[in-house]
């Protein structure tokens, strides 16, 4: 199977990455949230319709923004500044679009944020059996709260930021996996594209600021990881195929 990761859409026009993963032939997409506006949500739904109607499947979560948004909650984002609106004014155009608030509030209300944003999935359970435990999200499981103080225990997940250049922060999410059994984890958030394994035999966690079209990536079952494929508004994504390899491989790319 061929996954397709992505996120942090804010705003960014879906047409370019569907005719990629038209391209790709792609099977699954794992979709981290982030929309920042009406459009875009449209548009994934769109995607998400046709993917699920070919039989194929779709693992989203909702990110930050999207929850922001749906609760009209203030926030202080550079993307929105960049884009010259403010959360009411998305807001303002969620209400005037019925259809897109009641998806986006269903996705809030799937997930139970009030005490997880999170999606657990097995990486191609049918080849690959219960192997690659994986949890979508859209922050992490810890991490810096840098960007919202006092946060609500309940959003944590959302708004947690795994910095590289501070390894505990790594060393807890990988920590946390470990005791639920996770093998990968994938998120957004920070937006740069970074891949992180840890190997516990080793006690090493090991840390790559992806090249694009270049580095292949095995993800081994002695390992965990960690992948942010990017953000989609900058026009990266990332592809985990089962089909290569003996071990699933992880590629970055860019639109």
């Amino acid at each position: 199977m061929k996954y397709a990761l992505f996120g942090d859409v804010h705003d960014r026009d879906l047409g370019e990455l569907e005719k990629a993963l038209d391209f790709h032939k792609i099977n699954s997409i794992v979709c981290t949230g982030d929309f920042d506006s009406v459009r875009s949500i449209r548009q994934f739904m769109e995607l998400e319709e046709k993917y699920l109607s070919e039989g194929k499947s779709v693992h989203i979560v909702p990110g930050n923004h999207d929850y922001a948004l749906l609760r009209n909650e203030p926030l202080v984002s550079k993307q929105l500044k960049m884009q010259g609106k403010e959360i009411k004014d998305y807001y303002n155009e969620l209400l005037n679009n019925p259809e897109i608030y009641a998806y986006l509030d269903n996705l809030a209300s799937e997930y139970s944020l009030s005490k997880t944003g999170r999606k657990i999935f097995y990486l191609d359970e049918n080849n690959l059996g219960k192997n690659y435990r994986t949890v979508v999200v859209h922050g992490g499981y810890s991490g810096s709260l840098s960007s919202y103080l006092n946060c609500p225990e309940g959003l944590m997940e959302l708004w947690f930021r795994i910095n590289p250049k501070y390894e505990e922060d790594y060393l807890k999410n990988f920590e946390i996996m470990k005791e639920k059994g996770d093998k990968i984890m994938i998120r957004g958030h920070d937006h740069y594209a970074l891949y992180a394994s840890y190997s516990e035999s080793l006690g090493k966690i090991i840390k790559n600021m992806p090249q694009l079209h270049g580095t292949d990536y095995l993800l081994k079952p002695d390992r965990l990881h960690i992948i942010n494929p990017g953000a989609l508004v900058d026009g990266f994504y990332a592809i985990l195929d089962t089909e290569e390899d003996k071990f699933p491989v992880l590629k970055y790319y860019n639109l």
